[in-house]
């Protein structure tokens, strides 16, 4: 019998073969079908880099490579249909700061963001990122749903005490950014103008640069970004407007007012930057309840809250790094069901306490240390929500459950997150 030696390069497609003399080997080649995707990355500069800076990029996933661009210039990659990420390598160049960053993919209702981009065979996903030099200022235009083709207009109105950047702002489509920069420090003021069938239902400015001291706000109400710019800030207003329906025709008879319907509260800041947070009512105080929540699976170990109900719902804006059962549910370690929640994301742009319990399976435990004792809890379910489907985290049970709620899967066009991840449990041992 003769030996053959030999190596298969599976990944290069070849086979090195070592061939006894006058040896015949026949080498057979079998491919299949794999699906493919694309990744195109943008990269784009206020002002336009006259430098011609190189950003270089980092990536993760099957083949994905790392490469740099200068302002103006595309990276296009073919990849298997995997998850991948990307991101800017830091520190920038001298001068530039990060503006913002986002993804748009070429299917409906698929929403990537840089960090986390899961291909489906055929799918283009286009990731834009923006850097500023200091002084600058601009305006971002989201719609919801994301991808609408209307045109938003912008002015700079003339007031007492406010500058005026001595350019016309114009109108933006969802997604679009106009970039002012070489801005002198003052006050500015930006509106959006009504557009028919549209409601304008969010404006928030971000701050970064040099020393930014978070002084700029924005209000739908008013339809107006108050932007207050220090010497070296780089600044961002981001406007979000939400499609309408037609008005109703009248009907003759007196509109009867509805109740507003309650939804699971967010428990997840915007991700990417730092968020101010206003001053807590006295009507949404939490109260202590000298408990503590004990995950050793998650590394955490935090203080229980109780957080009022409202009219509006929950207010979990000031939870920190506390876990909050909210009003309405058991009190913790009562029979029934206790509905406890953390933050997903912190105002601090950090991952919060919950950010792991999407990773929960069935037999973890995890604990509520309360009245010199020690109430042990035992993993049975861990779903997927809508946000809408309070009746899921708030059901009824006659023994002692604990369901533990955040948010998962967030929408960076939106700012919102679309999804709850719920966690139910059972005690199972009182020590």
């Amino acid at each position: 019998m003769t030996t053959l030696e030999y190596t298969v390069d599976l990944e290069a497609g070849s086979v090195d073969l070592v061939l006894p003399s006058a040896e015949t080997v026949l080498c057979t080649f079998e491919n299949t079908n794999a699906d493919y995707g694309t990744i195109n990355v943008i990269k784009h500069t206020f002002p336009a880099d006259e430098t011609l800076s190189d950003f270089s990029f980092l990536t993760t996933g099957e083949g994905y490579l790392s490469f740099s661009l200068k302002d103006g210039q595309t990276n296009s990659q073919n990849l298997l249909a995997r998850t991948y990420a990307i991101s800017e390598q830091t520190p920038l160049p001298d001068g530039w700061y990060p503006l913002d960053s986002f993804c748009v993919s070429s299917i409906k209702d698929r929403n990537p963001v840089p960090g986390q981009i899961n291909l489906v065979n055929g799918e283009i996903v286009t990731c834009s990122f923006y850097n500023a030099g200091a002084n600058t200022v601009a305006i971002k235009k989201v719609t919801v749903p994301p991808g609408a083709d209307a045109s938003f207009p912008f002015t700079n109105p003339a007031s007492p005490g406010t500058s005026l950047f001595g350019t016309t702002l114009g109108s933006l489509k969802d997604t679009q950014i106009k970039g002012i920069p070489n801005v002198s420090p003052g006050t500015y003021w930006v509106d959006e103008q009504p557009v028919l069938g549209w409601k304008l239902t969010g404006v928030s400015c971000a701050e970064s640069g040099a020393n930014p001291d978070h002084n700029s706000t924005g209000s739908p109400e008013t339809t107006r970004a108050v932007i207050n710019l220090k010497d070296g800030e780089v600044i961002l207003c981001t406007f979000i407007n939400q499609k309408t329906d037609p008005e109703p025709l009248p009907t003759g008879f007196p509109e009867q007012p509805q109740e507003p319907e309650k939804t699971i509260p967010e428990t997840g800041f915007p991700v990417g930057h730092i968020t101010s947070l206003p001053v807590q009512s006295p009507g949404k105080l939490y109260s202590s309840s000298n408990m503590i929540l004990k995950m050793p699976t998650l590394n955490v170990s935090i203080p229980i809250v109780g957080v009022p109900e409202t009219e509006d719902g929950w207010d979990l804006t000031w939870l920190g790094g506390n876990a909050g059962y909210l009003a309405g549910s058991v009190y913790p370690t009562w029979m029934g069901n206790t509905v406890i929640t953390a933050h997903v994301w912190d105002a601090y742009n950090h991952p919060g306490p919950f950010a792991g319990i999407r990773n929960m399976k069935y037999g973890d435990q995890f604990a509520i240390e309360a009245y010199g004792k020690e109430y042990v809890y035992e993993v049975r379910e861990n779903q997927l929500i809508q946000s809408t489907d309070l009746n899921e985290i708030m059901q009824h049970e006659e023994k002692d459950w604990v369901t533990l709620v955040t948010c998962e899967n967030y929408n960076q066009q939106q700012e919102t997150y679309t999804n709850r991840r719920m966690v139910r449990a059972i005690l199972v041992q009182v020590n």
